[in-house]
């Protein structure tokens, strides 16, 4: 066995453990389901590299065309994971998303089964100058269609947590992470395959890169995977509900006395399923009102309390740092606090400190 082959079984083996232990998760069993065949498919692709560098095709040249090669599974498998772990729904019509795969393990099998010279005749002439080509353009064009997809869920999603939660970051930034790894790996090997059929041919080792691409893959997928696979998600409601008559103007006018009895708007875990439940209301009914009572999210609307509040400590003259006075009244991180600030004054919080020790109190912030 080759040293090429030893490093990509070490990276495929991590991979099967974090497969395993991705399966045995007891919480979002459907898509971990999903996220395990993925990394699956990955490996097996993975092993035709390993025994293509430690010399099996070689000695046995009627491996040719053996089975192994799942790729066409892998854009379908991540958007199933993808949505099923942001709504917990299992996407509609499975099966058409498979059909190329299908169509591909088909064509394979076929192959693998002709005799020998035949086989070897197939390989060298139509197989490598018409149908792989044709099959690797079709990958990556579906790859990152199913990419692109998964992008569009996720940005969604966190659009969604955004509105109920005030920031989705925490939650789903490594999600994030784990697409745009797989984008990278996109664009690596788009790179490489342009360069192989436009400007000059590669032969087995020099794609080695790109098998070390797909191990960091395996690693970085089944290790996140693996570390999130028991995280209770919130699920995104996909079933519209219908909308009531109300007058959603006075709605908010009572939320508001309430709201500011309470001083519940401090509470820095404070989401809509909580302010609602408090207001006795459903969690549409609430995000309804802010929206066409105030033109607001659920997020501006409490922030606004929040921003307030600070900038009234800061016309005031209070000593306190800026992170100090924006924890105080609900802000979970910094970031968030800047992006709120802005959003109501106009001004970063540093600026608006600055104005603010030196002319007298703005008044045109408005009251609660």
């Amino acid at each position: 066995m080759t040293l090429y082959s030893v490093i990509l079984s070490i990276g495929a083996a991590n991979g099967a453990v974090l497969a395993a232990l991705i399966l045995r998760s007891r919480h979002n069993r459907f898509a971990n389901a999903a996220l395990s065949m993925l990394l699956g498919a990955v490996l097996l692709s993975v092993l035709v590299y390993i025994i293509g560098y430690a010399g099996a095709y070689d000695r046995w040249p009627w491996l040719t065309f053996c089975p192994l090669d799942w790729s066409l599974s892998f854009g379908p498998l991540l958007w199933i994971y993808v949505v099923c772990l942001t709504t917990g729904i299992r996407p509609n019509g499975l099966g058409y998303h498979f059909a190329p795969l299908g169509a591909h393990l088909a064509y394979q099998v076929v192959c693998f089964a002709l005799p020998m010279s035949e086989k070897w005749a197939w390989f060298t002439g139509a197989d490598r100058h018409m149908v792989a080509p044709c099959v690797q353009g079709f990958y990556f064009i579906q790859l990152g269609i199913y990419l692109a997809l998964s992008g569009r869920a996720y940005l969604a999603y966190s659009a969604w947590l955004v509105q109920r939660f005030g920031d989705a970051r925490p939650r789903t930034a490594w999600l994030g992470a784990i697409l745009g790894t797989i984008g990278l790996y996109w664009l690596t090997a788009v790179g490489f395959s342009a360069w192989h059929w436009w400007v000059h041919p590669l032969d087995y080792f020099q794609r080695f890169p790109v098998m070390i691409a797909f191990c960091l893959l395996v690693y970085i997928l089944g290790l996140m995977g693996w570390r999130y696979s028991g995280l209770n998600w919130p699920h995104a409601c996909t079933t519209p509900e219908p909308a009531p008559r109300t007058d959603y103007t006075a709605l908010v006018r009572d939320w508001r006395v309430r709201i500011e009895a309470e001083g519940w708007w401090r509470e820095e875990d404070l989401s809509l399923a909580g302010l609602a439940k408090r207001l006795a209301v459903s969690e549409r009914t609430l995000s309804r009102g802010l929206k066409e009572g105030l033109g607001e999210t659920f997020s501006h609307f409490i922030n606004a309390y929040r921003v307030r509040a600070v900038a009234r400590g800061l016309d005031a003259g209070s000593n306190s740092d800026l992170l100090t006075l924006a924890t105080e009244v609900g802000f979970a991180s910094k970031a968030n606090f800047n992006r709120a600030f802005k959003a109501v004054t106009g001004m970063t919080p540093s600026a608006y400190k600055a104005r603010a020790s030196h002319i007298p109190p703005i008044a045109h912030l408005g009251g609660e």
